[in-house]
């Protein structure tokens, strides 16, 4: 992969290149997009319908709730407001980035 990348670099440096070289860079070029892409995708946070960041909301007490890591694992727990996790995590661990949803 360095050739292709040595010849995108060349060519958005204005470098004069042959036919190949041009293809090879333009095939490189179309890649990163890509890449990038699928890298802005892994950025946003896959939230389903209906259930809410606690970054958002601090979830309701004494309520049974359904708990998305964000493996993506649902888990049928509560808030623990003193820790400020629900009921399947460990007390050392944040759920900054979990999300969860009344039933």
């Amino acid at each position: 992969m360095k050739p292709e990348i040595e010849n995108l670099k060349a060519h958005m440096r204005f470098f004069e290149l042959n036919s190949y070289q041009k293809g090879l860079a333009l095939d490189e070029f179309y890649k990163l997009i890509d890449y990038v892409t699928e890298l802005e995708k892994l950025s946003q946070p896959p939230v389903s319908p209906g259930f809410i960041s606690v970054s958002e909301q601090e979830p309701p007490h004494n309520t049974e709730l359904l708990a998305k890591s964000p493996t993506g694992v649902v888990h049928l727990c509560s808030w623990r407001p003193a820790y400020n996790i629900f009921t399947c995590q460990a007390k050392s661990e944040s759920s900054w980035d979990w999300c969860w949803k009344l039933i």
